[in-house]
């Protein structure tokens, strides 16, 4: 049912110019949409898909590449900018990681994971040629979500949004991981910005150095 679901998105998005333009707006190209397998939703009848209509469309996979969930960003001016598939049996929202499952090599073979709040962050540091990057899907990194990359990487660096609302974020992670015992960095990004748009900005390289430092 989920594939299929994906593979009408990944139509909706090849029949949509408007949501083209807003992706390649957004700094992507055709070959990081395909690797994502990034889609669209348009005016559907299916109830259930109903709830992502007007929304960029990103796949969430188990690390064993298992679809497992979809998120939805929104084109359109909705005043609520995402939305994620309800919780499911295969789907908890605090013990998943948006892009683990194409993450995993490039964080054993770099030695640490970046974790970052949004999707787009994600794709645009991908973009950019970051491939050890993960997302919490806008929540605090959680206990069990850290657990997980154990399995990866010898440490971790959050990277959240510059304004205060990643401020919030970066200390409720703080909290969440109190006692965890695993090394982790924070970057703080100034002017602000977010991971996709200081990269857009500022480029790969000037990231990367942030996050070494």
């Amino acid at each position: 049912m989920l594939t299929e679901d994906l593979e009408y998105f990944r139509e909706s998005l090849r029949a949509t110019p408007q949501a083209q333009e807003y992706l390649e707006n957004r700094g992507l190209s055709a070959e990081t949409i395909d690797v994502m397998e990034i889609g669209y939703c348009g005016r559907t009848d299916k109830q259930s898909l109903y709830r992502f209509s007007g929304r960029v469309i990103f796949p969430i996979f188990n690390p064993a590449c298992d679809l497992i969930a979809f998120g939805g960003r929104t084109i359109i001016g909705s005043p609520e900018k995402y939305i994620n598939s309800p919780e499911s049996p295969i789907y908890s929202k605090s013990r998943v990681l948006y892009n683990l499952d194409k993450a995993q090599d490039h964080i054993l073979e770099r030695g640490y994971a970046i974790v970052v709040e949004g999707y787009f962050d994600v794709a645009v540091l991908w973009e950019w040629g970051i491939r050890n990057v993960v997302s919490t899907c806008g929540t605090a990194i959680t206990k069990y979500q850290l657990r997980l990359l154990k399995r990866y990487a010898d440490w971790v660096s959050i990277c959240y949004d510059g304004d205060q609302a990643g401020s919030r974020a970066a200390a409720r992670a703080a909290e969440n991981l109190a006692g965890e015992r695993f090394p982790i960095k924070t970057v703080s990004l100034p002017d602000g910005m977010d991971p996709d748009e200081f990269v857009s900005t500022h480029g790969g390289v000037h990231f990367m150095r942030l996050v070494n430092e």
